[in-house]
């Protein structure tokens, strides 16, 4: 039996919420083994789907690690957005706003971009 049909899980008692949490977990846990691995292009994408359609980026969690990604990348510019996003969802969290301002230091003409959620 293949494992896309229905047949293969129902057989398993699994319904189409806990398949979906499945593969929501799957792609969580692959969008931080690509970081891990150094592999941003590919943990940009698998972000971008776990978010897709949330303009929060789940509470500013994914927004942060797209920051991450595209910092690493070199692209300034889209992470000083994506961090500015995490932080205006969820200001709490710690490094967030050590974040935006470090990397405004960084690259100190960021300061003069405008920035669009």
């Amino acid at each position: 039996m293949h494992y896309g049909s229905d047949a293969y899980w129902e057989e398993r008692g699994l319904s189409d919420a806990t398949r979906g949490q499945r593969w929501f977990l799957a792609l969580l846990a692959a969008s931080r083994a690509l970081i891990e691995a150094g592999r941003f292009d590919e943990a940009i994408e698998a972000l971008k789907a776990l978010s897709w359609g949330d303009e929060t980026y789940e509470n500013g969690d994914y927004a942060f690690d797209l920051a991450l990604c595209y910092e690493a990348k070199g692209d300034f510019p889209q992470a000083l957005r994506y961090f500015e996003i995490a932080l205006r969802e969820n200001p709490p969290v710690p490094g967030r706003a050590g974040a935006v301002e470090r990397l405004k230091a960084l690259v100190p003409e960021l300061d003069r971009l405008p920035i669009t959620p």
